[in-house]
Order: structure tokens, then sequence, then C-alpha cells
């Protein structure tokens, strides 16, 4: 389903014969008509595709619970909260997003949207003309700087005898100067409005003459040799890198080039078939018409693999005896009792940060562990008595690992702690690998974890409190437990 404050009912009506519903708000970034929204269709994903979605729009989308992806070209936004990020140019693979630890980044053309309409022509062979006859014109659907009629002035000046068609969108103001224009024009020219079926089109003609935006990558897939041209600043970095690697010409900002300028570019492309048969087999690297299978397939691995285990992970788990109950589910008493537990004295000594931790931070990290798909912590209870805390940092879904804390505060509770959390991580959602840091001297932990089955692995320093202080790293891996519990004929859960 569609949420938009799109004008143009023909787009609508459009959307709607495709069998989705659509709802229509006052303004594209009015959180609180997209939340009433969203909260009475329960989608798996939101789709957000606009420069307006900032990062606090972004963020109470996720802070509703929702898988988010949003489609940015720009990498303009002082943060994103996407789940996955796409950005289907060119070149896209240098941009640098800042987002958190889990957003997975779909950049560059292998994940480029094409329109159902494309895929027919997916073992379309192209013939290339010894001399191009065919040319397209395609210069975007509004075009209100009417860059269309500058490039047919253009082809007017070209000798070689050519068949024109100049695609001009339903929303071009400017048909009837357009129309008179190439009434008068020297060669074959045919004004075709509000097509239907780009791909035809893009398999008669021999070259093209496009904007830069969507239709650059129908173009590519196509395998139609192109001269693109920059009409607006989000074209700039995918046009220049384009023409930069020859896989199309480009002549830069069409506002900066003169009618013989541009004649000329074109009338160079039409005579040179080295030059197009080249361009023709970057081009069809470039895009080969995946994309969409590509980008639905993580999103579904995402929703399967990201959202369960979150889901999971943010649930109560009762082990009978022993229960994990989630921090975001406790009652304000047992806030209030971890919060004494971690500011005590012994608690501290062991933890990286030294300092007393406020109630009111204490309180906020609980909240934000809500949306928080990295970091899970539970309270302990054995036999309904509360006797520690326990924690799974940094979870890595795609590599399957986690780092995990455990503190007690009961006498022999620790090793109790450990086994569940190890039987939760290995044997129930059958992941790979759990890490763990701890301050150097603490050698009861450091001897309960070699006795369950972790290895030191390497050790690094961190200030605290004016000191450097020796952090030593730990690993456990599932197929050593495993053949290790083999040969002495136990289970570690």
């Amino acid at each position: 389903m569609f949420i938009t404050c799109c004008e143009s009912e023909r787009s609508i009506e459009k959307i709607k014969k495709e069998g989705f519903r659509v709802y229509a708000v006052q303004k594209s970034s009015d959180i609180e008509d997209t939340s009433d929204i969203l909260e009475k269709e329960k989608p798996d994903w939101v789709v957000l595709d606009g420069y307006h979605f900032g990062p606090e729009y972004q963020r109470a989308i996720k802070a509703s619970g929702y898988k988010l992806l949003v489609i940015d070209d720009y990498a303009h936004l002082e943060h994103y909260y996407a789940d996955i990020i796409l950005n289907q140019n060119y070149g896209s693979e240098k941009f640098s997003y800042n987002a958190g630890q889990h957003t997975r980044f779909l950049l560059g053309s292998q994940y480029v949207l094409l329109r159902r309409e494309f895929l027919h022509y997916s073992n379309y062979e192209r013939q290339i003309p010894d001399v191009a006859k065919k040319v397209l014109i395609t210069m975007g659907g509004g075009d209100s700087e009417n860059n269309t009629l500058k490039v047919i002035r253009s082809v007017n000046l070209i000798d070689t005898p050519l068949d024109v068609r100049v695609i001009i969108g339903a929303s071009n103001p400017h048909y009837a100067l357009i129309k008179q224009k190439a009434e008068g024009c020297r060669h074959n020219i045919e004004i075709l409005l509000d097509v239907k079926d780009m791909a035809s089109l893009m398999a008669w003609a021999d070259v093209a003459v496009s904007s830069g935006g969507t239709t650059t990558w129908e173009l590519a897939f196509m395998g139609l040799p192109s001269m693109l041209c920059i009409v607006a600043d989000n074209q700039e970095y995918a046009v220049n890198a384009l023409g930069k690697d020859r896989v199309f010409y480009s002549i830069g900002w069409i506002k900066d080039q003169t009618d013989k300028e541009i004649a000329d570019a074109l009338s160079s492309l039409v005579r040179n078939k080295s030059l197009r048969y080249k361009m023709h087999e970057k081009m069809i690297e470039v895009v080969d018409g995946n994309g969409v299978e590509r980008v639905i397939d993580i999103m579904k691995k995402r929703a399967n693999n990201l959202g369960n285990l979150s889901n999971t992970l943010r649930r109560n788990i009762d082990f009978g005896k022993i229960k994990f109950v989630n921090f975001i589910n406790l009652s304000d008493d047992e806030k209030e009792l971890i919060c004494n537990w971690r500011n005590s004295d012994e608690i501290r000594k062991w933890m990286f940060t030294g300092h007393i931790i406020s109630k009111e931070d204490h309180l906020n990290f609980i909240e934000n562990l809500r949306k928080d798909d990295a970091n899970f912590y539970w309270l302990v209870k054995v036999d309904n008595t509360s006797v520690g805390v326990t924690y799974f940092q940094k979870v890595d879904v795609n590599n399957k690992s986690s780092y995990f804390g455990i503190y007690s505060v009961k006498k022999g509770c620790g090793k109790l702690m450990l086994h569940h959390l190890m039987r939760l991580w290995f044997d129930i959602l059958q992941m790979l690998t759990l890490k763990c840091e701890l301050i150097e001297g603490n050698e009861r932990a450091f001897r309960l974890y070699k006795d369950v089955g972790f290895n030191e692995d390497a050790s690094r320093f961190i200030q605290k409190e004016g000191s450097m202080v020796k952090v030593i790293s730990m690993t456990a891996v599932r197929s050593y437990l495993e053949k290790k519990n083999s040969m002495t004929g136990m289970n570690h859960a």
C-alpha cells in the first residue's frame, strides 16, 4: 500500500490499477498521519522514498517496531535509522552513510529496480548499425526548463538523416511549443505523449538522448548507446561516474551546453559504431535486470533473520526453574534493583566504566532497548529470586555471532546463568560464535569461561578512571563445543 501526498490524480489511478491501496495525506513528512495508517495496516516493511524523510521521521518509524528501507541517493542526512539503505546509482559504493551498526547497505547498479515491462527483453540482442538512424529523446516527465526543445533544436543541426521519436511526459507544460518546433525540423520527428511502453521504444532506437535519473538504468539494461545530460543536482554524481567510465556519453549539465555543442556530441555518437558497440557491452554489464529480486531476497532474509531473532530476544525466556526477564518487561522495583546492583562497588570494579549511573540514565537505557536490534538484557531469576543480569551485545545476524556479559549477586549462580545463556545462543538459536571481554584480574570470571569452553584470543587496553587497564577477549565456537562435548560425553547446556 502507498502513503502519499501526490497531487497527480493520474499517478494515483495508475497505482490503484496495479491493485494497491492508496492513502492520501496532507503532508508527506507528517509522521502522525503515517503512524495511524501503519497501525491499521501493520506492514512487515516500510519503504521511504523522498529527501524530506529526515532522521526524526525515520526514528519514529523504527520506534514503532517496523522494519525500514530508505531509498536515498544523496547521503545527505546526519543520521539514518534504516535497516536497509538502497542507492541503485552507479558508483554509489563510495558513498558514506552515517547509520547504525546493523544497517545493510545496498549500493550500486546491481540493485537497480527495473519496471516489469523491461524484463520481457532479458534476452534481447541489440544490433549496432554502422551509422545510427533512429534517435530516442527523453528528458523526463515534467521537464520544466524545456530541455526537450533544446535537444530538438540541436538535432536539427545534424546533417545525417534521422528518424526521431520524442517522449513527452503527461505533466510537461511545453507540448504545443515542442510540437511546433518538431514540425519545422529537417528530420522525421514523432512526438509521443505519456508513453506506456518505454521498453519497446528503446528496442526500436539506435541511440538515445536522455536526462539522468531512473531512465538511465532502463537504457543500460536495454544496451542502448546514449548521451546523458544532467538536469538536476541528484543526477550529477551518477552521470559523471558513468561518463568517466565510458558507459554513457556524458555532456554534463545541459544548461551549460550550446545547441551546437550538443549537436556535435550527438553527431559523433551517431557516426561512431566502435564507440556505440563498446558502450553497449559495458551497459549490459552494469544493469543485468536482477536488482528487484536481489533487494526482495535481502528484505525477506532480513525480516526472517533479524526480525525473528529480535522478537525472540526481546521476550522473557523460560527455562523452568530459571527465567530470563527481559529488561523492557521489568517492574519499576526490578529496574531500581538492577540500578543498585550495577552501582555497587563489587559490580562496578569489573565494568569498563566505573562511574555511578543515574536513575534517569538507567531508565533511558532500558527504554532504548525497545528498538535496539543489537543489544538484549535480562534479569535472571532462580525459583523467582532475582540473582543477576545477563545480556547479549553487538548481535551480528549475518555472522551468527555476539558478545555476552553476566554478573551474579548470589554465590554459585554465575555458572548456572552462563550455561543457560549458552544453551539459548548455541542450541535454541543455532548461532555459531559467542564472545566476551573482561578486565584482567577478574580471575573468577576467567576460570568460569575457560571451564565451559571459551579460549583467550586477544587483548587490548582501555582507560578507566585515569589508568590504562588491560582487557582480555575470549571466544567460544559452537563447532568446538560440540566436538569437545562429544569427546567428554557431556552437553555444555
